[in-house]
């Protein structure tokens, strides 16, 4: 097996990912996000370091057969600048169990990555979520991963067409949120709402408040998406409920107890300028609370309000305020948190400068969109080219609307896209979508998490997790030196030494697509361990609820034609979408170039390994005592080493020299040695002697039977985009035919400020509306977009 993109590892590289290195890269990373954050005024980052991830898609509906193209971003928390310093992204498929059917570890260069997942034919039609994290953000609330929704149809199983579960009483979910997070006795409370039905969607609904005497007190009604507020003024000693009329139904809930305490209400009323007004219950009381502004990670000085007879305020310029959610939170004079509130300041657009050179194409013709940099950033971006029809929506998620609206929430958001439109109540279904909303905040238990992570930032690659596990007693052992073998004739060996918890982690860079590896402690001094290797993938998961999947029975006609355009692309262009790039640049092994390097098929063919050693490799001498066979290093010049060197075939370490000098020399092609003392990780080699069979595939070579070698993961390869040009008639009268409904994706496209460049693509055989999706990131952290839409006679 050959191994790819092998690259020089230094001799002092650290692979069991010392406590010294972990955190010299995580301090070097702290300090340059808190240099970058020094020039925001009264602006400070927490503590804790945090990434967070974007993944794009290509569409949101697919049907079976198809690809799903993947965009990564890995993004500094703080700032949204692109995160160098994970090199792997993890992407799941689940379905509504929140079962994984689909897994990928995709290579992140720069914070970028990009993938692909394809989708098989066993799947169940349904919305699935896709979500993203890396390692480092495993140590932390699944709430913070990146999630969202595509939606897959399977034609080959039936029931497809099945219309929305009707929700009844049972079924219908309200929620009641007072504006700062208490319903507070005695004063004009501000309450917010939110009615979803079984299908996880917002519905519309009227409703009256009642108290215990059956007394109306308020109505209200839904907006947007089953959102809406009202205000009442609870009385004390009192108990309220909703009686609520959707669908021709009727149902109550219970509105949440009132006490005493403080409000914070934000008004948003005035086109420059927040008040945020503060009240207390009872309203005798006079002193000094403190309001602190967050954004992000990011917060400022307490700002003091002095209250007099219970009320105070304060005024903030909104042009000083940042872009995206702020949160405001209460603190009374102790500095103890009372109340907080969501306010969000929708960003100025970010558009792309790109235009297409017509409207109106014909089938198999090329298709050029141009493409204008910014006056003073770069930009990464990505570009989608496909169908749109009633299966295929224009809208959908995007990076714009999760950076700066998404990522700061906690439970999904219906139609992020409405919050960015021009409609006239999108000001008052934004008051109420923070007020129903929590931001992901960090808790007390991050930052001891951060101190103490169970799983490490992936600095230079993947990192293949084990348990070291005592066969006897079943418990974890520490200080056992582990052996991680990939085989090959482009071989990788890993080294680490067991924690306390048993846990050895090694340090795979560049390990990509499945191979077979060898895991081994020294069985000729710890034979009573076993290691097993961790699922790296996330066990823990957001309690989130895909809407269920509803194709009309209309749309059929339509499915089916996505059906046979998925079927015509794996029959005739199976090979040309399974084509993949693979970099084989550095072959060099993880200890550099030999001293010496001996093909044994230059020299007379000896039939045992004994004499091969004695006849010809003068840096090796086989030594045979009462216990077995030695071998002796040594560089001619110098005494011989006293203890055996590192043994490898293939990649693969041996402790037993008997073993060794039982190989088969007419299977090995080559003998490479070093000679002298080799520092590696935590462990001293005292020289190297390294076989490599013709194939790489141990072939004829006994392992330990207490190795473990099993199949594993490492990240994907990267599957090339097929796009074919149509340039000449015959290209354009070829008679494969094309139902591409896909036409162009583009996942890195490096767009250097007041740069031009010319995109092109060709159309297929397939007519309608196309859509072409621009989106990417700003070397300063800005998300950006932009949309334009053909047609294909």
């Amino acid at each position: 097996m050959i191994m790819p993109n092998m690259k020089r590892l230094s001799p002092y590289t650290t692979t069991n990912l010392s406590s010294v290195v972990y955190c010299f890269f995580l301090l070097v990373f702290l300090f340059v996000s808190t240099s970058e954050l020094k020039a925001q005024e009264n602006s400070k980052p927490d503590s804790i370091f945090r990434e967070k991830l974007v993944v794009l898609t290509d569409k949101s509906f697919y049907v079976t057969g198809e690809i799903v193209w993947l965009k990564i971003y890995a993004l500094n928390d703080v700032n949204n600048l692109k995160d160098s310093i994970s090199k792997v992204a993890y992407v799941e498929l689940l379905n509504a169990d929140n079962k994984p059917v689909l897994q990928a570890k995709l290579q992140l260069n720069n914070g970028i990555g990009s993938g692909s997942l394809q989708l098989p034919t066993s799947l169940n039609s349904g919305n699935y979520l896709l979500r993203g994290y890396t390692a480092w953000m495993e140590n932390f609330s699944a709430d913070r991963f990146f999630y969202s929704t595509i939606s897959i149809v399977n034609p080959f199983r039936s029931a497809q067409f099945q219309p929305a579960l009707k929700s009844d009483a049972e079924r219908y979910d309200i929620h009641f949120f007072p504006e700062s997070g208490t319903l507070v006795t005695g004063l004009e409370n501000r309450m917010a709402f939110r009615i979803v039905g079984n299908d996880g969607m917002g519905v519309d609904a009227k409703g009256t408040i009642m108290d215990e005497d059956s007394n109306a007190i308020a109505s209200f009604s839904t907006m947007k998406f089953g959102m809406g507020s009202f205000h009442f003024t609870p009385l004390a000693g009192k108990h309220y409920h909703a009686t609520i009329a959707t669908n021709n139904k009727v149902f109550t809930a219970v509105l949440p107890e009132q006490q005493s305490g403080m409000l914070l209400h934000i008004d948003d009323s005035d086109a420059s300028k927040l008040v945020i007004s503060v009240r207390s219950q009872p309203a005798s009381s006079n002193g000094t609370a403190f309001v602190l502004i967050q954004n992000g990670s990011r917060s400022g000085s307490p700002k003091p309000i002095l209250l007099q007879n219970g009320e105070g305020s304060l005024t903030r310029d909104k042009t000083q305020l940042p872009d995206g959610i702020t949160r405001f939170t209460l603190l009374d004079a102790d500095h103890q948190p009372v109340a907080s509130r969501l306010y969000f300041k929708k960003p100025a657009q970010r558009l792309i400068d790109a235009s297409t050179d017509k409207q109106v194409y014909g089938k198999r013709d090329k298709i050029t969109v141009a493409l204008n940099g910014m006056a003073d950033v770069q930009v990464s971006l990505s570009m989608s080219v496909c169908l749109i029809d009633s299966l295929q929506v224009l809208e959908r998620n995007s990076i714009n609307t999760y950076l700066w609206l998404g990522s700061g929430l906690e439970a999904p958001i219906e139609s992020p896209e409405y919050y960015f439109s021009d409609d006239k109540n999108v000001a008052a279904a934004t008051e109420n979508l923070m007020m129903t909303q929590r931001s992901k905040n960090s808790t007390d238990s991050d930052a001891i998490i951060a101190k103490h992570p169970n799983h490490f930032l992936e600095f230079e690659g993947h990192i293949v997790t084990g348990k070291v596990v005592n066969k006897r007693t079943g418990g974890p052992a520490a200080n056992i030196t582990t052996y991680l073998s990939v085989p090959g004739q482009n071989f990788r060996l890993a080294v680490a030494i067991s924690n306390e918890q048993g846990i050895v982690r090694f340090n795979v860079p560049d390990f990509v697509r499945s191979e077979e590896i060898v895991v081994q402690t020294n069985q000729t001094i710890d034979s009573n361990y076993r290691i097993d290797i961790l699922n790296p993938f996330s066990d823990k998961f957001a309690d989130f609820k895909t809407v269920r999947l509803s194709v009309n029975e209309q749309l059929e006609k339509q499915l089916l034609q996505h059906s046979i355009a998925s079927q015509v692309q794996n029959t005739y262009l199976k090979d040309e979408q399974n084509q993949f790039s693979i970099n084989t640049d550095d072959t060099i092994p993880f200890f550099g170039y030999p001293d010496r390097r001996y093909f044994l098929d230059d020299y007379t063919r000896f039939t045992t390994m004994e004499e091969v050693l004695r006849e010809y490799v003068t840096e090796v001498a086989p030594r045979k005592h009462p216990d077995g066979y030695h071998l002796m290093v040594s560089d001619g010049k110098s005494p011989s080493f006293d203890k055996n060197p590192l043994v490898l075939a293939d990649g693969v370490p041996f402790f037993n020299m008997d073993t060794v000098i039982s190989l088969d020399p007419l299977k090995i092609k080559s003998l490479s040695v070093v000679d002298r003392k080799y520092y590696y990780g935590p462990l001293t080699f005292y020289g190297i002697v390294s076989y490599a069979s013709y194939k790489g595939d141990l072939d004829g070579i006994n392992l330990d039977p207490n190795s473990l070698v099993m199949e594993y993961d490492g990240m994907q390869l990267r599957r090339k985009f097929y796009s074919p040009v149509y340039e000449t008639d015959l290209q354009r009268k070829n008679r494969i035919p094309d139902f591409r409904n896909t036409l162009s994706w583009l996942p890195e496209i490096q767009l250097n400020a007041q740069e031009h460049k010319d995109l092109s693509f060709y159309s297929s055989d397939v007519a309608g509306d196309y859509v072409i999706v621009l989106e990417g990131i700003t070397n300063d952290g800005k998300p950006v977009t932009k949309t334009l839409t053909f047609h294909v006679n």
